[in-house]
């Protein structure tokens, strides 16, 4: 069995009002660790995007080490979670946020760097159904493709496969469930 703590943002994250499955953009996630962000934005400057792109760099990164020329046709933003998940499309990038979109239904590209070592947030539930594993631009244009084919043909099957993801990882931060993680029984 699985066992699973409480979400402390559940409420925050999981409020229907805050999503809606129209997305226009697609928004990139960037981890902590400063050779990872190397390495995605080596791979995505070398993607040719299908729509506007916007990038969340983690809130303690210095993004002045990461203006360069290569980024002004992506859109740095600073939005809050909710507002950002309102309106996206899909989610590529490296981190824990890419299970809380793939929860909400929200297709995401995990990008990995095979000389590095890579922690692996991703659950194998809906592995190559709402989410995958890409290493180079190549295999992120094929995903979007392929994601983008499965919201307009199948975008229940998605919601499905998010809600299946949410209630095996996610959990309501009731207050029992606190009181067990941080063992304050």
């Amino acid at each position: 069995p699985v066992s699973i703590g409480p979400a402390l943002r559940y409420a925050y994250l999981f409020d229907e009002k805050n999503y809606q499955t129209n997305g226009e953009i697609i928004l990139i996630v960037m981890p902590f660790s400063n050779s990872e962000i190397q390495h995605i934005l080596k791979v995505i400057c070398e993607v040719e995007w299908p729509m506007r792109v916007e990038i969340k760099f983690h809130p303690s990164t210095d993004i002045r080490k990461y203006k360069r020329e290569e980024l002004d046709q992506f859109f740095i933003t600073n939005k809050a979670l909710p507002e950002l998940l309102s309106n996206i499309l899909m989610v590529v990038g490296h981190g824990g946020l890419l299970v809380e979109a793939v929860a909400l239904g929200i297709p995401a590209i995990d990008i990995q760097n095979r000389l590095e070592f890579n922690h692996d947030y991703m659950p194998e539930l809906g592995k190559e159904i709402i989410w995958d594993k890409a290493t180079n631009a190549n295999d992120i244009t094929r995903f979007i493709n392929e994601f983008q084919k499965s919201l307009e043909l199948d975008s229940p099957r998605l919601k499905k496969e998010g809600e299946r993801i949410k209630s095996n990882i996610f959990s309501e931060p009731t207050d029992e469930l606190i009181g067990k993680a941080f063992e304050l029984d």
